[in-house]
């Protein structure tokens, strides 16, 4: 366990998008103690590494990172996040995939704001249950 300080100089990300990320991704790498964030390192590594490991090459494991770090610089309501990542989605995309890119949105919110998607005719939906996909409509 590290602080966000020491996790900053560590990763060389900068503190404000560290203590974003810890936000955004507490439970998963980051715990609340206190006043003040605690970093998991090995479990943020593993969040890095899958980072990049989704990523071709080298140059596009940087650009999904600086990807995802925009994501969490940002406070946008649910359904304009939602709207943002099915925006970045070629084909066919699920809920799991969403839930990726913002590990912070609840399923929950992820399910309605979806729903309001295909309601306004931005998304169509396919598939019963579990094997339910979305594409972009407009």
């Amino acid at each position: 366990m590290i602080s966000l300080k020491e996790a900053s100089s560590y990763f060389y990300i900068g503190i404000k998008k560290m203590r974003r990320m810890a936000e955004d991704n507490e439970g998963v790498f980051a715990l609340f103690l206190g006043n003040r964030y605690i970093i998991y390192r090995p479990k943020f590594e593993e969040y890095l590494l899958k980072v990049m490991a989704n990523s071709r090459t080298e140059q596009d494991a940087y650009k999904d990172f600086e990807d995802r770090l925009s994501n969490v610089e940002e406070k946008l309501p649910e359904i304009d996040i939602v709207r943002k990542a099915t925006l970045n989605k070629n084909g066919k995309f699920t809920k799991r995939d969403i839930r990726e890119l913002y590990p912070a949105l609840s399923v929950s919110s992820i399910e309605g704001s979806l729903r309001k998607l295909v309601k306004s005719g931005e998304l169509k939906k396919e598939g019963l249950e579990k094997e339910t996909y979305y594409a972009r409509l407009k």
